[in-house]
């Protein structure tokens, strides 16, 4: 059975730092946009790949590769927060 309490230890920012570099194709780029630093989103991106228990990037000099296993995360994850963000922020639309 699946449970919610095994979230309580999840880091939404974490999360969140992942799925921004996938979508603008670089640490530096999610800094930027989430307003915090490189430093920031590689230790973010360092605690999704914990939680997940897969590698999300294979480094190839200064570029990041995203895993298949980051490329189907990455969509899941996406879906679940926007659920979240819908359900949650109701009183700002």
């Amino acid at each position: 059975m699946v449970s919610i309490y095994g979230l309580k230890d999840i880091d939404l920012k974490s999360i969140i730092s992942f799925i921004v570099t996938m979508e603008t194709g670089s640490q530096y780029n999610a800094s930027r946009l989430l307003g915090c630093s490189v430093a920031t989103i590689s230790h973010n991106i360092k605690r999704t790949q914990l939680y997940c228990g897969a590698p999300l990037f294979i480094r190839e000099g200064r570029r990041l590769t995203p895993t298949k296993d980051a490329v189907l995360l990455k969509a899941e994850l996406k879906s679940c927060l926007l659920q979240l963000s819908s359900v949650l922020c109701k009183e700002n639309e």
